[in-house]
Order: C-alpha cells, then structure tokens, then sequence
C-alpha cells in the first residue's frame, strides 16, 4: 500500500491507528509484546503474503538492487521473497557488522552458506560476500517496530537504518514493512529519522 493508504485490520489490537503515541520506549515495548504474540505458522504464512505483495510493486519488478534484511526470529522472514526474486538479474544485500557500524553486502544464493551469525548475532552475509554502496540500491526493504500511514517509521532505538539511508540514492524506493497492527496513527519523529516512501502491511493470518 502506499503511505496515503488506510490500515484495514488493526481493530484487535488495543491502537486502533488513530491515535498518536508520544513515547517511543512504550511504543516499542507495546509492538515487541504484539508482534512477539504471532504464532511461528503464523507468521510463516504471513511472510509469504508479504512476498506476494512485494513482487506486485512496480519498484520491485523494475530493480537492478534491492537491500532487504535477513529476519530475526520475531520479524517477517524475506526468504520468500528473497527465493522468489532470485532467478531476476538482480542483485540483493542486506545489512553486516563493519567493526562500529552496519555496510551493505550482497547476499549472494540462497541457504545457510550464504549467511554467517554476525557480531551482534544477527544472520548477515558472509566476510567474503562483496561490499555494496548504498547508492546503488534501487529499493531498500525496511523492518520496523510501528509506521504511519504518511510514511514516518519507529526501529529498535540504535540508528542502524537511519544511518545506512543517508547514503542512499534520493530516487530510491523506501518500503517499511510490517504486520497492520504496526499502522498506527502517528509517531513522534526526529531530524535524523529516515522516512519511508511506502508502507506494505499484511495481516496476522490465524493458521489451524
């Protein structure tokens, strides 16, 4: 969805998108404690809805680069979309520890052996896995724990993206993605803090 566009399905949770949430550190908390309430099947199904709904995107389908992020066990997995989006000529990187702050690398092929548990035991690519230039990206995929309708994003409090976006191309696509409980009616929002140029959403799918 575009930022212009409405969450649909928010009503279960207790923020309704509507309202506007000054304190960073309760918003965060209140997202980890719903989003870390999605079953694994769950969110497997939802991951792959949100594979779908990438691939849709004009941006995507038009791409030479895409940065993407490898998943956390609480986050929406990319590997669909990563697998999905690999016989393209395409090139995908996503975030690895340089010493002090994150660089992009290509995440080249898909299994283990292309990504390593990085310093901060996150999954990254592996040391030998080239170096890409944030300039070079055409779309960046981008977690967060909540996001506006208008495009603003709350991440986990340590800067990372924000600091690998200054360097990205002006033109390039920002797409925040999350469940739509994470569509929310407004956020504070600070100088240094990246905006997104789209938001895609999907809905916690209840599996049997």
């Amino acid at each position: 969805m575009d930022t212009r566009s409405a969450a649909q399905q928010a009503r279960r949770f207790r923020f309704r998108g509507t309202e506007r949430m000054d304190d960073k550190e309760t918003i965060r908390e209140t997202m980890r404690r719903r989003r870390n309430a999605v079953s694994p099947a769950s969110r497997a199904r939802a991951s792959e809805l949100l594979a779908e709904r990438l691939l849709g995107l004009d941006s995507v389908r038009d791409a030479a680069c895409l940065a993407l992020y490898v998943a956390t066990p609480r986050e929406l997995d990319l590997r669909p979309f990563a697998d999905a989006i690999r016989d393209r000529a395409v090139v995908l990187a996503a975030p690895r520890w340089n010493g002090g702050a994150y660089e992009l690398a290509e995440w080249a092929g898909a299994g283990a052996s292309a990504l390593r548990q990085g310093p901060r035991h996150i999954l990254e690519p592996v040391p030998s896995a080239r170096r890409v230039s944030p300039g070079d990206v055409d779309v960046w995929i981008v977690p967060g724990l909540a996001f506006t309708r208008a495009g603003a994003r709350l991440g986990y409090g340590g800067g990372w993206y924000d600091r690998l976006l200054e360097n990205a191309a002006p033109d390039s696509e920002r797409v925040g993605v999350g469940y739509d409980f994470q569509l929310v009616g407004g956020l504070p929002v600070e100088p240094h803090d990246s905006a997104m140029t789209k938001i895609v959403v999907v809905p916690e799918i209840t599996v049997a």
